[in-house]
């Protein structure tokens, strides 16, 4: 690493699969100028630590990269502070994009989908041999298969994650969604794909419950991300409601991290319908200027893959780029500076970022309760599993919009 990462506050934009998040990201790869990305950070210690609490792949696969076995989830989240392994000279800001469920301790996402095959190994050839470190607090969970309950937002005061709230006070925190019923479906094809070397489609990877339960604590002024408990009752009798923000999280140097507050959250259909304003309107919100060459980029143009080329993929460790243009493959660590080569350790996952120019245009915001799951002209009834799927995520996704913060220009 070079130069110092003190002045560096880095912001993460917590998202779900197939949310338009790699988009997302794309736009802020085109800041090379002034920005370090990160692609899906903690997804290799959550799929491929010892440590892992997603068994989709087996334990034989998952030591196949020693480096990526070895590194548990803290240490993944305490190098993203430093922005470790990248060049960060002259650089001013850092950028991550990552997925909620990613940093749940194994035993509240069992609780959450008690049918799932990711989160529960089938045989032992899928168990790692360590345990995943248990938060101290286990955080009452929500009855999702219903509508969450109006001060749902309130109740979520003890830290969900399996990571240090101390640590999590470091980052300022943002939110990407996107209708289930266009997210799930997008998931379920790319399973079907072989995509990332998927065998299967689990609707439990979904992430709305968890990526709900993360922002109910982030956005609680009450929670002890902003509080902290001792404090809080040394100062109870001075009348004080918390601590404030701004003298608990420190951060690389001491320096605190403020966190924009509500939590930044844009619903996908948003931000196709008008990326120059909600890009800005983001930018504004997390405190860096908003640059217009983060509206487009180049395509990266790859050779049509089939899912032999996919397991292909999957079988040399999940790191190599597809040949382009006959050059040889060039190899990935999942701590590189984020690049389109980054996307290759999801195969063809990314395909469709990976081949854009810019952002989507959608003609029709989602609305979250307008969206047909069944067959249409166009489209086929939807296979069971996606349909189920939907509806368990539909009261997770109604909370997250109810909280969006930012909108489509208002119109006359």
């Amino acid at each position: 690493m070079t130069g110092t990462a003190a002045c560096l506050e880095p912001t993460i934009i917590w998202c779900l699969p197939r949310s338009c998040s790699t988009a997302f990201e794309r736009a802020f790869i085109q800041r090379s100028h002034d920005t370090i990305t990160f692609h899906e950070p903690t997804g290799d210690a959550a799929y491929f630590s010892k440590e892992r609490q997603i068994y989709r792949f087996k334990e034989k696969e998952c030591r196949s990269d020693p480096h990526r076995y070895e590194r548990g989830l803290k240490e993944v989240m305490e190098d993203l502070v430093q922005g470790k392994g990248k060049d960060i000279g002259g650089k001013k800001y850092i950028f991550i994009k990552d997925m909620a469920q990613y940093i749940f301790p194994a035993s509240t996402l069992q609780a959450l989908h008690p049918g799932s095959r990711v989160y529960h190994p089938t045989s032992p050839e899928y168990q790692p041999p360590v345990k995943p470190s248990e938060p101290v607090v286990k955080t009452p969970l929500p009855d999702f298969s219903k509508p969450l309950a109006a001060d749902f937002g309130t109740s979520v005061k003890s830290n969900p994650t399996a990571l240090p709230t101390a640590l999590l006070r470091q980052f300022k925190h943002t939110f990407l969604i996107r209708t289930p019923n266009k997210s799930v479906l997008s998931y379920y094809k790319c399973a079907q794909e072989g995509a990332g070397g998927f065998e299967y489609f689990d609707g439990a990877e979904a992430g709305y419950k968890e990526l709900a339960l993360l922002h109910a604590w982030i956005s609680n002024p009450q929670s002890d991300f902003h509080v902290d408990a001792d404090a809080a009752a040394s100062n109870k009798e001075d009348g004080q409601e918390h601590v404030s923000r701004k003298k608990r999280g420190v951060g690389t140097d001491g320096v605190p991290i403020s966190q924009p507050m509500p939590p930044p959250l844009i619903e996908a259909s948003t931000l196709l319908a008008e990326p120059n304003h909600v890009l800005e309107q983001y930018c504004n919100a997390i405190g860096i200027p908003f640059y217009k060459g983060m509206l487009s980029w180049e395509s990266s143009k790859k050779k049509e893959a089939t899912d032999a080329d996919v397991k292909a993929q999957v079988d040399a460790n999940r790191r190599t780029v597809y040949k382009e243009n006959g050059n040889a493959n060039v190899e990935v660590n999942g701590s590189s500076n984020a690049s389109l080569a980054d996307f290759a350790k999801w195969g063809t996952y990314h395909r469709v970022a990976e081949e854009s120019t810019g952002f989507r245009k959608e003609s029709t915001p989602a609305n979250g309760a307008g969206d047909n799951v069944g067959a249409t002209e166009k489209e086929p009834l939807l296979p069971k599993e996606v349909q189920e799927t939907i509806e368990a995520n539909k009261s997770a996704y109604d909370y997250l919009l109810s909280n969006q913060t930012i909108h489509l220009h208002a119109t006359a």
